[in-house]
């Protein structure tokens, strides 16, 4: 019989252990609930998740056994909840193996905290992934951050931005941003561009000689390589 006295112990802490596995395993189905609404009803439902939410969200967020949609949308929750004071979640994110969290990271931090974003954009132009690196352009893109355009000119040509001879979609990106900040002096590096192998670039470069010398080079209406003519000739004219 003092055995089963010694059990009892065990029998409460085995009781008291699932219980609070099982309430934890509840309010993350309760938060998992709210992620699969409709965007539309999604963020008012998220204010009501009450005071654990915050934890559930940042649980869902971290844990892959959710899979990246879901990850996704927690991470969105937290920032959206929480605003600076998920900072810190956000910077895990930015940090962690898996690229759609180092992605989501990104994006979220750039509402909640723009000055901290434009940091992580520049480090991130050098993250292994593709998709990653083109939010980190656009981060700097909607943030107008001319102090960049620097660091995008040489992330133009990395090679990390080709798989082999092949120039990657960000390349075009990069341009396009570019274009928007360029500043006078920067028409030699926009010519440059016009002699690149990837032609996608060619049609953000020459609206950004546009913008910077105040002339139209064609129309709308005119092939691309026509309106690359019309720069080249007033270049060389030029010089």
């Amino acid at each position: 019989m003092k055995s089963i006295y010694y059990l009892f112990p065990l029998i409460f802490l085995y009781q008291t252990t699932f219980s609070a596995i099982h309430s934890d395993l509840a309010a993350n189905n309760s938060a998992l609930e709210v992620l699969k609404m409709p965007a539309a009803v999604r963020t008012e439902s998220i204010k009501q998740l009450g005071a654990d939410g915050y934890k559930n969200l940042r649980e869902i967020a971290f844990d892959s056994i959710y899979g990246m949609k879901f990850q996704w949308r927690a991470l969105s929750s937290l920032s959206l909840l929480g605003g600076e004071k998920s900072l810190p979640e956000l910077e895990v994110a930015l940090k962690h193996k898996d690229w759609y969290l180092r992605n989501a990271g990104l994006v979220m931090l750039r509402e909640v905290k723009p000055v901290r974003a434009l940091f992580w954009a520049k480090k991130s132009m050098k993250d292994s992934s593709l998709i990653v690196r083109t939010a980190a352009v656009e981060v700097i893109r909607s943030l107008k951050d001319h102090n960049s355009a620097s660091l995008l000119w040489t992330e133009l040509y990395e090679k990390q931005n080709y798989r082999g001879q092949q120039s990657l979609w960000i390349r075009r990106h990069i341009v396009e941003t570019l274009g928007e900040m360029g500043q006078a002096g920067d028409e030699s590096r926009f010519i440059k561009v016009l002699d690149d192998k990837d032609a996608t670039l060619y049609g953000p470069a020459v609206s950004a000689l546009e913008r910077l010398t105040k002339k139209q080079f064609g129309s709308a209406k005119d092939k691309v390589s026509t309106r690359v003519s019309l720069c080249k000739l007033w270049w060389k004219e030029r010089s």
